[in-house]
């Protein structure tokens, strides 16, 4: 009886890192790329664009977590018309947004089999939402009118806005890394002008 004690005693202490390290924080990177759907007044002056996503996040035990991410979203125009640009320099007719977001996420196991490769969720697939606050950067043309050469002529204006996003995904493990395919809506304000990036990317 006093060796099987022993025994359970041991056990418990060897496990207790484990359990440890399951409910503790860690560290994550990320990264992904995919299409973007400009929305509302800007998706009629603007086609479908491509985003790419670079964040780091911390889990909060096996549901939360946080996630900063910097992103890049770039568009082209959607008419082919000829172009001056009234300031006189190169200018171009793509426009592109920039941004940064600090994000709450909430996880969601699926009852699939454990994977045994990631460690850091561990090891399963989940569903989530996801959304936050960030600050963005617009550069897009102002077009300002036909000249009488039968050309448009415009400016190029960045702006700063601050924003909110808000969206979705899941997550599946692979040997070494997390893939996820998520689309979240990023809204500018004041002017509600509004994004939807779709991401294809891997977590570690």
């Amino acid at each position: 009886m006093q060796r099987i004690r022993s025994l359970l005693v041991v056990a418990a202490l060897l496990a207790m890192p484990a359990a440890t390290s399951a409910q503790g924080p860690r560290f994550t990177v990320n990264f992904g790329i995919g299409p973007t759907l400009p929305v509302g007044h800007l998706g009629s002056r603007m086609p479908d664009g491509y985003n790419a996503v670079v964040g780091a996040g911390l889990t909060l035990g096996s549901t939360w977590g946080l996630r900063a991410e910097g992103l890049y979203n770039r568009f082209g125009a959607r008419n082919n018309y000829a172009v001056v640009c009234v300031d006189g320099v190169s200018c171009s007719r793509r426009s592109f947004v920039l941004g940064g977001t600090l994000n709450l996420e909430r996880d969601w196991r699926l009852p699939f089999r454990e994977h045994r490769g990631p460690r850091h969720r561990g090891g399963t697939a989940a569903a989530y939402v996801v959304g936050g606050f960030g600050f963005f950067s617009m550069h897009a043309p102002v077009v300002g009118g036909a000249t009488p050469a039968g050309v448009y002529a415009y400016e190029n204006r960045t702006r700063a806005y601050t924003g909110w996003n808000a969206g979705g995904g899941i997550r599946a493990p692979l040997e070494l890394a997390f893939l996820y395919v998520e689309a979240r809506v990023h809204s500018l304000n004041p002017t509600g002008t509004q994004i939807v990036p779709i991401t294809v990317g891997l977590v570690f």
